[in-house]
């Protein structure tokens, strides 16, 4: 609901674009494994868009703190 009302994103192309590092998550059951391929789909996604720099820290500190790497960030 977050995604649609506060973000004005679509929910079903938010997920279906990073299904990509869901699937390895839940595959490999490791946080840094999943790592770089989280960076990748966070900067190059089609409604992520966000900076380098950003993503690398925010999905490194949430990897290293077990929480999801978005929510960190509040815009």
């Amino acid at each position: 609901m977050l995604l649609l009302t506060k973000g004005r994103l679509n929910p079903v192309a938010w997920y279906s674009q990073c299904a990509e590092a869901y699937i390895l998550a839940f595959s490999s059951a490791s946080s840094a494994g999943t790592l770089p391929v989280t960076i990748r789909v966070v900067q190059k996604g089609n409604q992520i868009h966000v900076p380098e720099a950003l993503a690398k820290f925010i999905c490194s500190l949430g990897s290293t703190v077990h929480k999801d790497g978005a929510a960190v960030v509040s815009y």
